[in-house]
């Protein structure tokens, strides 16, 4: 498994949820509903769809709850397998039981190209006799000034995922290249006995990482991947959507080093101790990218007494190779003759453009 590289959560005021995210019914025999006994076997291969781009990403809504304010986080499985191929499970947390949905194949990439930073090009011109010379002052308009590029003008717009769609529920499910299954566990004898009856098999780690979450109550995702063969990449990302109003990163289940969070809201969003990269509209939206790095704790995101745009600009310095550059009254350039012009005059000029030229030299 290759860590995450970005993890999306998008906070919306007033919003429906779709049908889903009720709490499990008890996993026994005798629940009479439709959740996974204990003693069921697991689901066989040709139960799960092979691990690839998944073309039911709209699932129909299986109805309306209650309505309120809503968080939904996005995630990309990514991986490299070898060429026999593998079957793993990936365990997440939401404050709340989750309606799940496949999003846009693209939905990182497109985040990316409409937060990264602009660029800023610096050009170190090193005069090269091989590309001749030039003559400096003779004539206006010459341009030999480095600049910059910025972007913003052409900065891609980005729309968050809508609501609509999605399933939920205590049953295990079929998203695209996924099989989901969702339980609120009472504990942590409850969630090894429910890990159990999925047919997962999980080290003493895996339960010490998941048991502060389930002592708050929080419900636990389980998503099964199989794929038949190599595969290096990631596969579709998909949506977590729950009731509530606070956006919290589990970091504390979090394997790398960094990781960057979007935050799509009606305004700007912070985590503590993060660096804003970016903070702005884009789309409909308003998009911080907070990059992190530190990971030892699970943070909350606030929001900013200001909406405040914030843009990093990234500096990217450039060798140029130009010709030689001649004072304008050296013979050979476009002053020469028998000496008609007054040699006071001559003096200033020179004067002039060798000051010029050590201020320039002085910035460089």
């Amino acid at each position: 498994m290759q860590p995450d590289d970005a993890v999306l959560f998008v906070h919306r005021a007033n919003t429906c949820l779709p049908d889903g995210g009720l709490p499990d019914a008890p996993l026994d025999s005798g629940s009479g509903g439709s959740a996974t006994p204990l003693d069921a076997a697991p689901p066989p291969d040709a139960f799960i769809p092979d691990a690839g781009a998944g073309s039911d990403a709209g699932i129909p809504d299986a109805g309306t709850t209650g309505c309120g304010d809503s968080v939904m986080m996005v995630v990309q499985p990514r991986f490299t397998l070898t060429t026999r191929g593998s079957k793993f499970a990936l365990l997440y947390v939401t404050p709340a039981p989750p309606v799940m949905r496949l999003e846009s194949p693209t939905t990182f990439d497109d985040l990316d190209a409409a937060t990264a930073p602009l660029i800023d090009t610096e050009i170190h011109e090193i005069p090269d006799p091989a590309l001749g010379t030039q003559c400096e002052g003779c004539i206006s308009g010459g341009d030999n000034s480095g600049g910059g590029c910025n972007y913003e003008s052409n900065t891609p717009g980005w729309n968050p995922p809508t609501l609509d769609g999605g399933v939920g529920g205590s049953t295990i499910q079929t998203i695209g290249p996924y099989e989901a299954a969702t339980r609120q566990p009472t504990s942590r004898t409850d969630l090894a006995r429910w890990l159990d009856g999925l047919g997962y098999v999980y080290q003493t780690a895996d339960l010490d990482a998941l048991e502060p979450y389930v002592s708050q109550g929080w419900s636990v995702v389980a998503v099964r991947v199989v794929q038949n063969g190599s595969f290096t990449g990631g596969l579709q990302p998909f949506s977590m959507t729950w009731a509530g109003s606070e956006v919290t990163v589990p970091l504390r289940l979090a394997s790398q080093s960094s990781l960057t969070i979007y935050i799509s809201a009606d305004h700007r969003y912070e985590l503590p101790g993060a660096h804003v990269s970016y903070a702005g509209f884009t789309g409909t939206t308003y998009v911080t990218r907070n990059e992190v790095s530190d990971l030892r704790d699970d943070l909350t995101a606030m929001r900013a007494s200001v909406d405040d745009w914030t843009h990093d600009v990234k500096v990217v310095y450039e060798d140029k190779h130009v010709p030689v550059t001649k004072p304008c009254d050296e013979q050979g350039c476009c002053q020469s003759g028998t000496g008609s012009t007054n040699g006071l005059m001559w003096g200033s000029a020179l004067l002039v453009v060798m000051r010029r030229r050590r201020r320039t030299m002085a910035k460089r």
